[in-house]
């Protein structure tokens, strides 16, 4: 995870390479279409800077934006507020920039990487977390509660009123992710309650799911073990 990537807030003229969200292309970025940013202030704010002169102080409001794959040409729309925000002071004045808040993408790009392997029920629990992550961290922390209890349908771990002892249930058989899943679902408990949920400690949560995933649903290295295989009995090239 390029956790820069996820901050909330992005520099107008730099946004970040956010993934592509189709499961098929695994190598795309996304980056803005040319001449498809729209900015739009509030009709009070108009009328305040016809009387009052312009200021970046007071330039604030929406925009929208498409973002196209530079690999399979999917467009996703990014739509949240912009604000201007000091980032220098300097004798006399001060410097400003304009900063893009994301709101709301369609779809919604990767958070994490997800194994081939892992079922379609968790990962469309983990799509839900990635687009709700840019308006309610809480939300997107409750989804990946949702994820966890799904995971333990899909790995056969009987149901119970508590999420902690099916999770304690599956690291009898896997001890190295009990503290991952269970990280994970103190994180969760916490937006599916209504408390807050912090960005980064969603980040957090989804970075310890993904090791965990990775552990539960290893990639099939059995080509490449194969292959090496072959080159050492022959000494050479295949």
């Amino acid at each position: 995870m390029h956790r820069k990537n996820f901050e909330e807030r992005h520099a107008a003229t730099d946004l970040p390479h956010w993934k592509c969200p189709n499961a098929k292309c695994e190598q795309g970025i996304l980056k803005l279409t040319k001449g498809s940013m729209r900015v739009a202030r509030s009709g009070a704010l108009d009328d305040f800077i016809s009387v009052n002169g312009y200021d970046p102080e007071y330039d604030d409001g929406s925009f929208s934006a498409m973002l196209e794959c530079v690999v399979c040409g999917d467009d996703v729309l990014l739509v949240g507020k912009y604000l201007h925000q000091v980032v220098e002071q300097y004798e006399g004045g001060y410097e400003w920039e304009k900063f893009l808040f994301p709101k709301f993408f369609e779809p919604a790009p990767p958070l994490i990487s997800i194994p081939p392997a892992c079922p379609e029920s968790v990962r469309e629990a983990l799509a839900d977390s990635f687009a709700l992550y840019w308006q309610s961290p809480s939300s997107a922390a409750n989804s990946v509660r949702i994820a966890l209890e799904r995971l333990m349908d899909e790995l056969g771990v009987p149901e119970m009123r508590d999420l902690h002892k099916r999770i304690e249930s599956y690291s009898k058989s896997n001890a190295k992710v009990k503290n991952h899943l269970l990280a994970a679902k103190w994180v969760g408990n916490h937006g599916s309650h209504g408390k807050e949920v912090l960005h980064g400690q969603v980040l957090d949560v989804l970075e310890i799911v993904e090791s965990a995933l990775a552990e539960i649903y290893p990639r099939d290295h059995s080509r490449i073990t194969a292959l090496a295989a072959s080159i050492v009995a022959k000494r050479g090239p295949v």
